[in-house]
């Protein structure tokens, strides 16, 4: 039985195809999935804590300042404060992950110049 999808009845061992192979793999990386975000947010706690009351005190100001603000939403809406978030969980992200030697290794490094 699969985590998400219980009422399915299928058998895991045997390769699924279309929808039900996305199920199959939904179901069966959920767990891993919780565990690798619940061990990434435990170790970039005060980033992570810190990046949750930006946002809502940015939030808090779109709140109180509404009438003003409701015309800045078309123009920086929620964006800017997720990217700005994100730029400060880049750094540990990346250390963890390696996500930048990853990308380096699938397309190569694009400052590397060709002759």
């Amino acid at each position: 039985m699969g985590m998400f999808f219980a009422d399915d009845s299928y058998d895991e061992s045997r390769r699924m195809e279309g929808f039900q192979r996305y199920k199959q793999l939904l179901s069966f990386y959920a767990g891993r999935w919780v565990k690798v975000n619940l061990l990434t947010t435990l170790g970039a706690l005060p980033l992570v804590l810190g990046a949750a009351l930006l946002q809502v005190g940015y939030l808090l100001l779109y709140v109180l300042f509404a009438p003003w603000t409701l015309a800045l939403v078309p123009f920086v809406g929620l964006w800017f404060i997720l990217l700005v978030c994100e730029l400060m969980l880049y750094r540990p992200l990346n250390e963890a992950f390696q996500i930048e030697k990853q990308f380096v290794q699938i397309e190569g490094d694009p400052w590397r110049e060709t002759t």
